[in-house]
């Protein structure tokens, strides 16, 4: 096949293909609150960075010494969405109200799959009962 050549009034245009790579990023956990037993819920705060035009699902894995399902609203494992060019995405943590007194108890969440290095956050879940105090 022969070679066409440019003129000068009609250029050679050539495909263009974008080479550009999306950034991975990360995700992350982070608490923005504390749960209280029949009192303000906690919120637990996933957050995403790079590239965030694309839907992306996370999952993550909850553990601690508060029990899950018991202690609190959340079972042992979730996963969180995040839709396209959302850089975060909250989670609801309700503490189970129940009437012994018991001290707080600490529920871990954990970045198990997605994008990045895993994370994890600590949250309180604190006893809405008022403990007996021996003298």
């Amino acid at each position: 096949m022969k070679a066409r050549k440019a003129n000068r009034f009609r250029p050679m245009l050539e495909a263009f293909e974008d080479r550009t790579v999306p950034t991975v990023g990360s995700v992350s956990v982070a608490v923005i609150s504390d749960a209280v037993e029949g009192g303000a819920d906690g919120l637990l705060r996933f957050t995403r960075t790079g590239d965030v035009s694309g839907t992306l699902a996370v999952n993550y894995a909850i553990t601690g010494t508060a029990k899950p399902e018991t202690d609190h609203s959340l079972s042992t494992s979730g996963t969180v969405t995040f839709a396209p060019n959302e850089n975060t995405a909250d989670v609801t943590v309700n503490a189970t109200s129940d009437s012994a007194f018991e001290p707080s108890e600490t529920l871990l969440a954990t970045v198990t799959s997605g994008i990045g290095s895993t994370s994890v956050a600590s949250m309180s879940l604190f006893d809405s009962q008022v403990g007996a105090v021996e003298v």
